[in-house]
């Protein structure tokens, strides 16, 4: 395997002026999401963005279930790039995941086959007198969020941080099919490295840029970074003044758990003075999931006398409750 670097996994992603394509399943399940994002590219970037009334339908879905042809999708799909075209814009901004994984075929389709391409404008034509333009970018709508995460990340009123431990979320990153694994290289990292979910994770919560200020704080050296195939190695190089601050840090982070986990204990005696189902304090809460509230929270709680159980005689039952 050839070694490649982190620059050859990018893409190209315009600056401004988008033209918006919607989603019909984000509209119908998620649509304060195309709001959002509206929103926050006109109000929070400043950006250009345009959300033409005559858009319809990319035909997405029924041509991945073989009931719409790839020809009358691809016509389809010229008639919205014709929109983009009168209304003056070059990039393109597909809502649905699904609707980029299309034109990304469409159009690498296009490069392979000019014949299909005319064609296209052909049918287009006949059919209903327009004429259109390939964009010169299409991206995702996280494409572009990932663009300005660190313009962002300053306009934030929260962190993504656990907002009773003040600790980084942990989460795991699912990766649409039709963004990177179809034609890996429009996306961000590619399909070998995706990066275009934790990129925004990183920027919001930790990352590179924590490591670069902690060190100016610290007054280190800045990190040396190793890349090559099986990814990024970052090595920071401690100083005397770092790990002084770092044992007392330890001590007072030690300190810092052991008030949050009494914060938490208090809510839970709080939402618990109605008898509450493990569910109940879980959702409530947002922990993980039982095992994790039993083990730190319900099991102390009950040997301290500070919860106690409606059914003790019964503790696994599923009618158990927990009140204080």
């Amino acid at each position: 395997m050839s070694k490649r670097y982190w620059n050859q996994y990018q893409k190209e992603i315009a600056d401004d002026r988008y033209f918006y394509e919607r989603s019909c399943i984000r509209q119908s399940f998620f649509p304060g999401s195309e709001a959002a994002f509206l929103k926050i590219l006109r109000e929070e970037l400043g950006k250009d963005i345009h959300d033409d009334v005559n858009q319809h339908t990319c035909t997405g879905i029924g041509y991945h279930s073989d009931v719409v042809p790839f020809e009358t999708t691809m016509t389809v799909v010229a008639r919205l790039f014709s929109l983009m075209t009168q209304a003056g814009y070059e990039n393109y901004v597909p809502s649905c995941v699904t609707s980029f994984g299309v034109f990304t075929e469409i159009v690498e389709t296009w490069k392979e086959q000019p014949a299909l391409l005319e064609k296209t404008r052909k049918l287009l034509k006949e059919t209903t007198g327009r004429e259109f333009d390939i964009p010169k970018n299409i991206v995702h709508p996280s494409d572009i969020i990932y663009k300005f995460r660190f313009e962002l990340r300053d306009r934030m009123k929260y962190r993504l941080v656990n907002r009773y431990t003040g600790k980084p979320l942990k989460v795991v990153e699912h990766i649409g099919c039709h963004y990177a694994k179809i034609f890996p290289k429009h996306g961000v990292g590619n399909a070998e490295f995706p990066y275009v979910l934790a990129g925004m994770i990183e920027a919001w919560g930790r990352g590179f840029e924590k490591i670069k200020e902690a060190c100016e704080v610290y007054e280190g050296p800045l990190p040396e970074y190793e890349i090559n195939e099986a990814g990024i190695m970052v090595l920071c190089k401690a100083c005397d003044k770092y790990l002084e601050l770092l044992r007392n840090d330890v001590r007072h982070h030690v300190q810092s758990e052991q008030d949050a986990e009494h914060d938490v204990r208090n809510a839970i005696i709080e939402y618990c003075k109605e008898p509450r189902t493990s569910k109940e304090i879980i959702e409530h809460f947002g922990f993980a999931n039982r095992l994790y509230l039993k083990r730190h929270y319900l099991d102390k709680m009950l040997k301290m006398g500070q919860i106690k159980m409606t059914m003790p005689e019964k503790p696994t039952s599923k009618m158990q409750r927990y009140y204080s």
